[in-house]
């Protein structure tokens, strides 16, 4: 039980700082501006949140077991 919580807790939070700091910077890209800016960033945030969520389930699920 404490071993689901904390893996939705990591998941969340690394999900979050992810989606937070690429939507932060989405206006910095200097090869995009605007709504493709948007766009790019969304689709960057949610490729590296899939990853680092399958990162940190593999190393959670070693750790804990």
């Amino acid at each position: 039980m404490v071993e689901c919580l904390l893996k939705a807790l990591v998941f969340g939070a690394v999900t979050v700082a992810i989606c937070a700091h690429t939507g932060f910077n989405a206006h910095r890209r200097t090869d995009m501006a605007g709504a493709r800016a948007v766009s790019a960033s969304t689709t960057r945030a949610v490729v590296l949140a899939s990853i680092a969520v399958l990162a940190s389930d593999f190393l959670l699920t070693s750790l804990l077991t």
